[in-house]
């Protein structure tokens, strides 16, 4: 029983993991769109916490002793942590401080200014809807799939308010049935064809340099001798 006593905390860090990211999936669904919000605070934790356990475990576990595999964690742990947290803490911000219940009185009436896919680098990450809110235009970020949702609407009905300083958050977006299956559906089609084009201009490459090798192969071979 000793032996297995030592692992633990990685089990402990294994649920603390697997309980941030129900939290976070639970905030993903109830909130549809949110503004960034990254103060400083949210850097600080975000980096120490990943900094921390990393020390931690190195030290427990001596883990640079254990070749390149176990040396390279420590590494993946402050990388992954921090990125992960930098997500996860702004949705906890809006679970603690949001309450539960909205009602219809809550609802309102918001001007929808533009709907911009995101992209990181050449990936299409989610995106990035503004919306009138008194005299000022708020950038919200959303999914993927809220794109096609929101792309042709000019105006939603829907509970805006704010979590904290600068942080706003919209919900119980109304809609018509069907129209959120929709989105998904317009979602998973624009994915297929933009696979589909990736994986024919690779194949079309692919099948040129073959052509290449067999009507030039020998003709290469010669050259290179």
């Amino acid at each position: 029983m000793g032996r297995y006593v030592r692992y633990v905390d990685w089990v402990l860090l294994l649920l603390v993991t697997v309980g941030c990211y129900w939290l976070n999936e639970q905030a993903d669904n109830e909130f549809e769109l949110r503004t960034k919000y990254h103060p400083g605070w949210v850097y600080g934790v975000s980096l120490l916490v990943p900094l921390l356990t990393a020390i931690y475990f190195t030290r427990r576990y001596h883990l640079f002793d254990g070749g390149k595999i176990a040396g390279s964690m420590p590494v993946m742990m402050l990388l992954v942590g921090f990125l992960f947290l930098m997500d996860a803490l702004p949705q906890f911000v809006l679970l603690a401080n949001v309450p539960k219940a909205t009602s219809a009185a809550a609802l309102q009436e918001l001007d929808v200014t533009y709907v911009k896919r995101h992209y990181a680098k050449t990936t299409y990450t989610g995106s990035t809807i503004g919306i009138q809110y008194g005299d000022k235009v708020l950038r919200f970020e959303s999914s993927r799939t809220n794109y096609f949702l929101l792309r042709n609407k000019r105006c939603i009905r829907a509970d805006i308010g704010q979590a904290a300083p600068g942080f706003y958050y919209i919900r119980n977006l109304q809609l018509a049935p069907g129209e959120r299956r929709q989105a998904s559906v317009d979602f998973w089609s624009d994915w297929g064809r933009g696979t589909a084009l990736f994986v024919g201009i690779c194949g079309a490459f692919g099948l040129l340099a073959w052509v290449v090798s067999l009507l030039f192969g020998k003709h290469l071979k010669k050259i290179r001798l």
